[in-house]
């Protein structure tokens, strides 16, 4: 009795071992992928860091081939589940014409501001602690170096204002995206008081309030 129970356990593993193996899991869409090969790398994932990670990515680091993300990036395009580019499967692409899809992945890309704009608050309080006042230098900023944020290809970050008691961080759009344009920005203070502008809002309304003077297209 006990060999055929560790028997079973024994092939419920060996199954599991395999799919996990040979399918990537896409946790934020209960999707599941075919690898390219077997691996147990990228098995869980999420749409919004894949997508950001693909944005991120330099011309030079696109021209290497990774076999198994392009694959995964080609697989989840034939399911309609990401757009890389606004324009692949309508020339005549505009804004106000956003269907579900696009929207989707605009929501992806607006997705990434919130997560650095939080990451300059938190360390920008901890530099203070420590050293009595603000920075304006992403490099002073512990884990934080300039580096980081320079592959975004769709927010520039800086910080505005950085004394001994006050800053502003600023995500600034560099390239247009489903409804946001070039003069679309958020913000946060060191009071952690976070704006955005109503076009970035409506993609991330966890990110509190809008600039209601600015220019809306």
């Amino acid at each position: 009795m006990k060999a055929k129970i560790a028997i079973s356990a024994a092939v419920v593993v060996g199954i599991i071992i395999l799919f996990l193996g040979f399918f990537h899991i896409i946790v934020d869409n209960f999707g599941i992928i075919a690898k390219e090969h077997f691996t147990f790398s990228m098995t869980f994932i999420r749409l919004s860091d894949l997508i950001a990670q693909y944005n991120s990515q330099s011309f030079g680091e696109r021209s290497k081939s990774d076999v198994l993300f392009d694959h995964l990036i080609k697989q989840l395009e034939n399911k309609k589940m990401i757009v890389t580019s606004p324009n692949q499967d309508n020339s005549e692409y505009k804004p106000e014409n956003e269907n579900s899809r696009q929207r989707a992945n605009s929501k992806a890309i607006a997705s990434e501001f919130p997560s650095f704009l939080t990451a300059i608050y938190t360390l920008e309080t901890s530099y203070r602690e420590q050293h009595g006042t603000f920075t304006s230098n992403f490099d002073s900023l512990d884990g934080f170096g300039g580096g980081l944020i320079s592959h975004s290809k769709f927010f520039s970050y800086f910080v505005n204002n950085a004394t001994e008691s006050t800053f502003t961080a600023q995500a600034a759009v560099l390239k247009p995206f489903g409804q946001v344009t070039v003069e679309d920005y958020a913000t946060v203070n060191q009071d952690g008081q976070r704006i955005a502008t109503n076009n970035l809002f409506q993609y991330v309304p966890s990110w509190e309030g809008y600039d209601p003077s600015a220019p809306q297209k």
